[in-house]
C-alpha cells in the first residue's frame, strides 16, 4: 500500500440505479455520490508510507465502516 492514497465513496445504491447498470440506460433520476478525501498530517504523495498518514486514514477508514454499516442495519 505504499504510495496508494484512499479517497471514500458513498453511493445509495436504488432499485432504479441497479437496473440502469444492468441494463446500460441511464435512470431518470440523478444519482448522488459522496466523497471523502482523508485530511493528513504529511503530503498526500507520501500515501500509506507515512505512519503519521497511515493512522489518520485508519481512523477514516473505521469511521467509514461504521457508516456503512448503520444504513445496511
Amino acid at each position: 500500500m505504499i504510495g496508494t492514497f484512499p479517497r471514500f465513496y458513498k453511493i445509495k445504491i436504488t432499485e432504479e440505479l441497479d437496473q440502469g447498470v444492468r441494463f446500460a440506460h441511464y435512470p431518470a433520476m440523478k444519482t448522488v455520490i459522496e466523497r471523502h478525501t482523508p485530511r493528513v498530517p504529511r503530503r498526500r504523495s507520501d500515501g500509506m508510507r507515512s505512519l503519521d498518514n497511515r493512522v489518520k486514514i485508519l481512523q477514516c477508514y473505521e469511521a467509514f465502516m461504521k457508516v456503512v454499516h448503520q444504513q445496511q442495519g
